[in-house]
């Protein structure tokens, strides 16, 4: 069971290190592309699987060939076990690819993952989870327009690189002509309205 949460985990990881605000690589829309999705919880063993769904545009990333608005995906398919399932507070993950194959074959890698087939250390049979699945009459992914989003990117990506420039200051100087050593807190600090106080 440890396995299966770590690959969970894992994967969780893999969706989320790309966001749309780090864009700066010019985006182009795929003719054709698969996807699916899973909808698992840290709470129980339901895991729900949607079909392998054909999506006729999407945008992907020119160099890496990664599908832009992954999260948007994720977010259509947790907001629908949300309110048709009434089952909040899923971990959804979509899977994609150009390619149906190799997308059904990671399809049944993670059916195979989460069924009561499942085998832990030593080869003994634990407990599966109760996979549920999501029928295309169901539940349908949506194709998300990043056309705008990708244009704008790549013009704040040239903006900010030429500011970064210019703040910059010669010879290894500070930035802005800031000299002194304080910092300004960040988002993560709590802020204290009253730093003479003491706090254990």
């Amino acid at each position: 069971m440890n396995n299966i949460l770590k690959a969970l985990l894992a994967a969780l990881v893999a969706a989320c290190l790309w966001m749309p605000g780090t864009l700066v690589a010019k985006g182009q829309l795929a003719p054709e592309m698969y996807v699916f999705g899973v909808a698992a919880s840290f709470n129980d063993t339901i895991v729900h699987f949607t079909d392998i769904q054909t999506l006729d545009s999407a945008w992907v990333d020119s160099k890496t060939k990664f599908l832009l608005g992954r999260e948007n995906y994720s977010y259509q398919l947790r907001d629908y076990i949300s309110s048709m399932l009434n089952m909040p507070h899923r971990t959804c993950i979509t899977f994609y690819g150009t390619n149906r194959g190799k997308l059904e074959k990671q399809y049944l890698k993670m059916l195979r993952l989460y069924s009561n087939q499942a085998k832990g250390k030593k080869g003994k049979q634990v407990r599966g989870y109760d996979v549920r699945h999501i029928n295309q009459n169901q539940f349908r992914y949506l194709s998300v327009d990043m056309g705008d989003m990708v244009e704008q990117s790549g013009k704040k990506a040239q903006k900010s690189g030429s500011k970064a420039r210019k703040k910059s200051a010669p010879h290894g100087g500070s930035p802005a002509g800031r000299t002194d050593n304080t910092r300004e807190p960040q988002a993560s600090e709590p802020l204290m309205s009253n730093p003479d106080v003491n706090r254990p």
